[in-house]
């Protein structure tokens, strides 16, 4: 089975790559996905699978390195009564009329936003999340990955190999901290080489 281009505009599609050494989980939010994720819906569907019943994590809370910019990057503070009506209906104890901006903003990321994408870092992905708001939505930002990828780097054999030099390692992670990083172009630009 193929994705067409209007399924994945309705799609949030959750797919993995490893390139270089790095394994990524990346959230699709609607947007476009490298061919090899378009052309099999099965073996993504399986690879989904297979990460999730992993039931050991490689990392704990305290391992894994949260994007301190994300508040920023989704500009959360531009919809700040959306967000509260979404942090009010997280917890029953929540008094969001008595909370100012900054703590309705950090209870949505740490309660809501952050943790699907936690979930693939504490595994040992480096997870990122599609750019819909941003000035360019086919780029994507980084939300969670561990500290110190080091020998903890799993094999999932069922990841599509993205091989690397080290220089295009070094470029990849620094893009990684970047908020708009176009990981699309950077694959295909890996993969023509």
């Amino acid at each position: 089975m193929f994705f067409s281009d209007n399924e994945l505009s309705t799609l949030d599609i959750d797919w993995f790559v490893k390139i270089g050494r790095y394994p990524f989980h990346i959230a699709s939010a609607g947007g476009n996905v490298p061919v090899f994720v378009k052309e099999s819906v099965e073996d993504s569907d399986r690879l989904l699978k297979s990460v999730r019943r992993k039931s050991n994590d490689k990392y704990g809370r305290k391992e894994i390195n949260v994007n301190a910019n994300l508040a920023a990057i989704l500009r959360l503070n531009e919809n700040i009564e959306d967000y509260k009506k979404v942090v009010s209906a997280l917890g029953k104890d929540v008094y969001v009329e008595d909370m100012n901006e900054d703590e309705i903003i950090k209870i949505y990321l740490r309660k809501y936003y952050v943790p699907p994408f936690e979930y693939y870092a504490k595994k040992g992905f480096i997870s990122l999340d599609r750019n819909i708001n941003g000035p360019n939505p086919d780029t994507y930002h980084l939300v969670a990955m561990p500290i110190d990828m080091g020998e903890r780097i799993e094999d999932f054999d069922s990841l599509t190999q993205i091989d690397c030099n080290d220089d295009d390692e070094v470029s990849l992670l620094n893009e990684l901290w970047s908020d708009n990083f176009d990981i699309l172009s950077f694959i295909e630009k890996l993969q023509k080489s």
